[in-house]
């Protein structure tokens, strides 16, 4: 049996999956994903997700990575993302 529908309306906000449905990319570009990340709060689970899973893969700095995400200082995303891991 196939899942209900989705109810759709004009100004709501839906979480993105990383993906498309083939693996495509889901923003247009560069801006597109920095104007999405902007309306996500510093401390937002999408962003502290985000910020673990580029610190694992990457050997990106935090600072970069905060800059990126749009996530406030360098030790302020660190910490923010401990406490997100921990669960507290």
């Amino acid at each position: 049996m196939a899942r209900q529908l989705r109810l759709e309306y004009a100004g709501a906000i839906y979480r993105v999956m990383s993906w498309g449905g083939r693996q495509e990319a889901i923003s247009l570009d560069d801006e597109d994903r920095r104007q999405f990340l902007k309306t996500r709060r510093k401390g937002d689970p999408l962003k502290m997700e985000l910020a673990a899973e580029i610190r694992k893969q990457t050997s990106m700095t935090m600072a970069w990575i905060a800059k990126e995400l749009n996530a406030g200082a360098p030790n302020s995303a660190w910490n923010a993302m401990r406490r997100w891991r921990s669960g507290v």
